[in-house]
């Protein structure tokens, strides 16, 4: 007989309606970017994040993110300017 194992998935999504349900849980990225600067951007795995954030270490950091988090990544973005 062949090996059947199953895999589940629980889904708790956000749809965005109302205020964080779990603060502790909400991921809020914080770094350089060029776009959006000094606004909160949800974020999940439809976002695209050179549109949401730009350029800089902020995009490097949620592209991470979102690929080591798998199907149903949401998280927050606060682009902030670069410090000269």
């Amino acid at each position: 007989m062949g090996d059947f194992r199953g895999l589940v998935q629980v889904n708790n999504l956000n749809l965005g309606q109302g205020e964080f349900p779990e603060v502790e849980r909400t991921f809020l990225f914080v770094g350089e970017g060029t776009e959006n600067l000094g606004t909160v951007v949800p974020l999940d795995t439809q976002s695209d994040l050179l549109v949401a954030v730009g350029a800089g270490s902020l995009h490097d950091q949620l592209v991470a993110a979102k690929l080591n988090a798998g199907q149903n990544w949401q998280a927050y973005a606060l682009p902030v300017a670069a410090q000269v």
